[in-house]
């Protein structure tokens, strides 16, 4: 068999200059900063009365409370409320408010946003200004939500209050919240990051996807160029560069976790309607330090990768082939009777659980070629 044992060793060149660079995962939580507070209905007295909720400025309802850009609002949150008086009509009332901000994990996102946590009668409240005709009319509104972990639904009781106007209405809409989950899978080469983005919606039908590029500033601070995500029915949501957003990917307490604010024009593209769901909040947990010094390899130098060796072992009537390479690296062992491009096998498949992982094959009658993709 000398044959065999030449070809096999002329082959274990081929498996170094075939290796992927080590792909990364590190996991994402990726949430709208907006609520969509859907259309309500209220009988009340024989009279009909139902409110919607609005940032849109083009009559359309996009069923929005979301962050204000006003500096003189009283809330961190705006929205209009549109009531429909059963003998008035229409009426806007801007909304200055507040959503519940409570973080019991400890993870730098708010409870309320988090889908696979509870809410429970969480109070919020706001300031209201009516105007009709000439005149104005000052108000509150307060909100108690609820939404059960795992669910990305919920029932807010919201009281709309405005004693001058005569109004003390009670409605109770459903709301939403934009959760995602998933992976950032990402490679490292030199000062940029290569990347992935793949996640979920929890607790409700939907998906995100999209490549994400980062530039490494320093082991605190990555940037990125303007990116799109894609949704799971084709659409596309283009979120600004940090350039343009002045806030970077930042390291955060944790040392391991990482997170910017996002924003987008039109972060709803469902509708015509463009600004709304402007902004989104991304954090990023990465548990890979390959070279063990506190600092995640998204942003921390990684340890260079051992490279990959291949060796074989004859025995009477078995070989033993022998890949040599990073644990948790995906291996591949192919086999061919010849060296062509198109004649190969795949043997097995498995991730390394050792430095060196051992594979026993029968040996052939015949001359056999054999080569291990690690990735």
């Amino acid at each position: 068999m000398p044959s065999l044992f030449r070809s096999t060793r002329a082959l274990a060149g081929i498996l170094l200059t075939a290796v992927a660079l080590r792909a990364n995962d590190a996991q994402v939580i990726f949430n709208c900063a907006s609520v969509r507070l859907h259309p309500a209905t209220l009988k009340q007295l024989s009279l009909t009365y139902t409110l919607a909720a609005t940032t849109a400025v083009d009559g359309t309802h996009n069923d929005e409370i979301g962050f204000s850009d006003n500096p003189d609002s009283t809330g961190i949150y705006a929205t209009t409320f549109v009531l429909t008086d059963p003998a008035l009509g229409a009426m806007d009332i801007n909304g200055d408010l507040d959503i519940p901000d409570s973080d019991a994990n400890l993870n730098g996102i708010a409870d309320f946003f988090e889908a696979d946590r509870a809410v429970v009668n969480a109070k919020s409240a706001g300031s209201l200004t009516l105007h009709h005709g000439m005149d104005v009319y000052p108000g509150t509104v307060d909100m108690t939500w609820n939404r059960s972990a795992g669910t990305a639904s919920g029932t807010c009781q919201l009281r709309l209050l405005i004693p001058d106007f005569g109004v003390d209405l009670t409605f109770t809409p459903t709301f939403e919240i934009y959760d995602y989950r998933g992976t950032y899978r990402y490679q490292v080469q030199d000062t940029n990051v290569v990347g992935t983005l793949t996640l979920t919606r929890l607790g409700a039908g939907g998906s995100q996807a999209g490549a994400l590029l980062l530039t490494r500033i320093d082991q605190d601070e990555l940037q990125f160029p303007a990116f799109t995500l894609t949704n799971e029915v084709g659409q596309v949501i283009q979120f600004y560069s940090s350039e343009d957003m002045g806030i970077s990917l930042l390291r955060g307490g944790l040392r391991t976790n990482y997170f910017t604010v996002l924003c987008t024009d039109d972060g709803w593209p469902a509708t015509a309607t463009s600004l709304e769901y402007e902004i989104w909040l991304i954090h990023v947990f990465d548990a890979n330090d390959s070279d063990h010094d506190g600092i995640a390899d998204l942003s921390g130098t990684p340890a260079p990768s051992k490279a990959p060796e291949l060796a074989i072992h004859l025995g009477d009537q078995t070989l033993t082939i022998e890949i040599t390479a990073d644990p948790g690296r995906r291996a591949t062992l192919e086999q061919s009777p010849t060296i062509g491009l198109a004649n190969w096998t795949t043997s097995t498949t498995f991730t390394m659980t050792n430095a060196i992982q051992a594979i026993e094959v029968p040996r052939a009658a015949n001359p056999m070629f054999w080569r291990a993709r690690v990735e």
